[in-house]
């Protein structure tokens, strides 16, 4: 029975087009060949396969174009990391490898991120309905999209989606209005222009605290807006912390040097509010 299921997964897998959404992408030919190398590793169920892996295990299937994406291993070592698998690569440029993701997908497409699994059988959508009818449902999280989706490497909601768009511009530190200011990047800036903004979205709470409640992890790096536990600042009495200084973030951020040479403004970013 499980054969016959993985059987009919690879076969509806295989007729999926490749024409995906990005959720915040810019188009160009780098890209769109990348997205296509997605759609090949999804087709051939190949999304636990690391970047340069593929073409090798493309070896064996009758599929001359997608061995020719592999041949040229669009993005490997470059946008892609060539140690991370494609389940986590795709994502990164709004595109969905797994089944669990294409499902994540279709909630989102068809609004349904606060329903379980089976609500796609209720679509007017075939390519959709098919995964709630394969029995792919039995082994889908008892949960909504909007919980299960987050740890699939896929944003369901507008919230979520805005949330990977502060990962991608590295917005950690920021309000919701920053996507505004990002230049190039329609899908972004549209978001942030269909009154999500102080509707489902707090106006005046930054990325890295809103989106946590929308079960997204923040990977920002050079934006991620933390203090830093380890600066300290010796005083008359003794030594001070970045606790010490969120206490009283008007007086004591500051640009008195620490211990380290470093100021309160430098190392207490999250307290002082001074996250680029």
């Amino acid at each position: 029975m499980m054969l016959l299921k993985s059987h009919l997964l690879s076969v509806f897998l295989a007729s999926l087009s490749f024409n995906f959404d990005t959720l915040y992408a810019q188009e160009d030919d780098g890209l769109a060949m990348m997205k296509k190398m997605c759609a090949c590793a999804s087709k051939h169920n190949l999304c636990k396969k690391v970047c340069p892996k593929i073409r090798e295990a493309l070896q064996d299937k009758d599929d001359e174009e997608c061995k020719d994406y592999a041949d040229q291993a669009f993005g490997c070592g470059g946008e892609f990391s060539s140690e991370e698998q494609y389940k986590k690569l795709c994502p990164s440029i709004g595109v969905p490898c797994t089944t669990f993701q294409h499902m994540c997908a279709c909630a989102s497409k068809h609004n349904i991120c606060d329903k379980k699994c089976h609500a796609l059988s209720k679509i007017g959508d075939p390519e959709c309905q098919a995964y709630a009818g394969r029995g792919i449902c039995e082994g889908f999280p008892d949960k909504p999209y909007a919980k299960v989706c987050p740890k699939q490497n896929m944003p369901c909601t507008n919230s979520q989606k805005m949330c990977a768009c502060a990962n991608k511009h590295k917005l950690c530190g920021k309000t919701c209005e920053a996507l505004f200011e990002i230049d190039d990047d329609d899908e972004c800036n549209n978001y942030a222009g269909k009154g999500i903004c102080d509707g489902e979205f707090p106006l005046d709470v930054r990325y890295q605290d809103h989106c946590k409640t929308k079960g997204v992890h923040m990977k920002c790096k050079k934006g991620a807006c933390k203090d830093k536990k380890k600066w300290t600042i010796t005083l008359p009495y003794g030594k001070e912390s970045c606790e010490w200084v969120k206490q009283v973030p008007s007086e004591r951020c500051n640009d008195d040097v620490g211990d380290n040479g470093k100021s309160a403004n430098q190392m207490c970013k999250e307290s002082c509010s001074t996250c680029k």
